[in-house]
């Protein structure tokens, strides 16, 4: 039996702490990103380089006062990192980004390099899949059709 349960909701925002990632305060209400998150979290199960520069961007925050241009310099540089941890996490997870520079979020997309003001913004692409079984692979594609990257991950 399948079961399919809700993508999770997660905010990332540098806020000089050692992890830049938030969670909802329930599920009602996933518009207030109120729990940390540790980096080490199981749910996330997250790569060390990827780790590693989530919390060096989280850490290298320019404090108050900070000029414009560095408050900029650093959202660039936090978008890269949330959109590469988007592509990670893919589509279990819906990933939002704080901008200082304009205080505001957007959501990032796995799919694509932008950011939108709403989930559905456009179609969201379909997870790659990676599969065992030269043969399985290439009857899941046919069934998934074109839309869908379908891949033989080299092992019987």
């Amino acid at each position: 039996m399948t079961s399919v349960r809700a993508p999770g909701h997660l905010l990332v925002r540098a806020r000089g702490e050692d992890s830049p990632l938030h969670l909802p305060a329930d599920d009602a209400d996933a518009d207030r990103f109120i729990r940390p998150v540790p980096l080490d979290d199981p749910r996330l199960g997250l790569t060390d380089p990827l780790a590693g520069r989530l919390s060096a961007w989280a850490r290298a925050r320019p404090g108050a006062g900070a000029s414009r241009q560095n408050l900029r310099r650093h959202a660039k540089l936090g978008l890269e990192v949330a959109q590469a941890l988007a592509r990670y996490l893919g589509p279990q997870w819906e990933v939002r980004y704080w901008d200082d520079a304009y205080d505001t979020d957007k959501f990032v997309c796995w799919g694509c390099r932008r950011l939108h003001w709403s989930l559905d913004e456009h179609d969201t692409p379909p997870y790659p899949l990676r599969l065992r079984g030269r043969d399985l692979a290439a009857r899941v594609a046919r069934e998934a059709g074109p839309a869908r990257t379908v891949t033989y991950g080299g092992r019987a």
